[in-house]
């Protein structure tokens, strides 16, 4: 337990650990930010494959289904490739590592905190356990091109994977970003292209809508769903009310946390890919 608002003791949330006691992130959590990824760019690339618009809360599974399970490997009684089931998702083409173990000594514990746009914030009683800004983590990941051909991918991977990354980056700051006050920490720390990993770090980064619709409509969309959603604040389930339309932005809220006395992103990573030696 530790001291979190008003002396109020509350929980810390650890991380992800091993039987052997030692802190990793799944490769299952890194495939699941490049399938994002990968998704926004074939969405860019081949808007005319795209489903029939849906309610929100299928949507993004149903545009996965469409444009990325498109292999074959697995069929219905008809003999019709089904793109409901994952095991046709070219995302076989990827395998990912869970990550080398990470070292205690890179570990702190970081408040929730809440940024508003009008640039005020807001402090949620919850810490978690967090790596601390810029460390290193590795994993290995291993491509079979062949699984791509069937979305129109021919080219290697290292340009795509640097493609996908460079435009999920624009797309964040486009769309999300730039519609918030008081980032002056952002210069520093989003020199480089990103992604965005983790449970702490916000739907936004998880979610293709604004890549399918456009800011607009896609705003609308993600704004009405917002409504509906619940959150938990004391143990108490609060219904969300804000007007995320009239704010021009939603979600409206930043997932944020501070360290040694400056303010930093929640989950977001550089990236980059070394070639092994085989």
């Amino acid at each position: 337990m530790t001291e979190c608002l008003e002396n109020t003791p509350c929980e810390i949330q650890r991380f992800m650990r091993g039987a052997d006691g030692r802190a990793y992130i799944p490769g299952s959590s890194v495939k699941g930010m490049l399938r994002t990824a990968l998704l926004q760019q074939i969405i860019r690339q081949n808007p005319d494959k795209l489903p029939f618009e849906s309610d929100m809360k299928h949507e993004g599974k149903n545009i996965e289904n469409q444009m990325i399970n498109t292999l074959t490997l697995k069929r219905d009684r008809n003999g019709i490739p089904n793109n409901k089931d994952a095991v046709n998702s070219i995302m076989k083409g990827i395998s990912i590592s869970d990550s080398e173990p990470i070292s205690n000594d890179s570990f702190t514990v970081c408040k929730k905190i809440d940024l508003k746009k009008d640039g005020s914030f807001n402090t949620i009683n919850l810490v978690r356990e967090c790596i601390k800004p810029y460390t290193e983590v590795v994993f290995h990941l291993k491509v079979d091109k062949r699984y791509f051909k069937p979305v129109g991918i021919q080219s290697d991977f290292e340009p795509l994977f640097r493609e996908i990354i460079r435009a999920f980056d624009e797309d964040y700051r486009n769309f999300y970003l730039t519609k918030f006050r008081n980032l002056d920490f952002n210069e520093k720390q989003l020199k480089n292209d990103f992604l965005v990993l983790g449970g702490g770090s916000g739907y936004f980064g998880k979610n293709v809508i604004y890549t399918r619709f456009g800011f607009e409509k896609g705003l609308k969309k993600v704004s009405d769903y917002m409504k509906t959603k619940t959150q938990f604040i004391n143990g108490k389930k609060v219904f969300t009310n804000s007007d995320d339309y009239g704010l021009r932005i939603s979600p409206h809220i930043l997932k944020i946390t501070q360290y040694q006395g400056e303010m930093y992103h929640m989950g977001i990573c550089d990236v980059d890919l070394e070639r092994e030696t085989i």
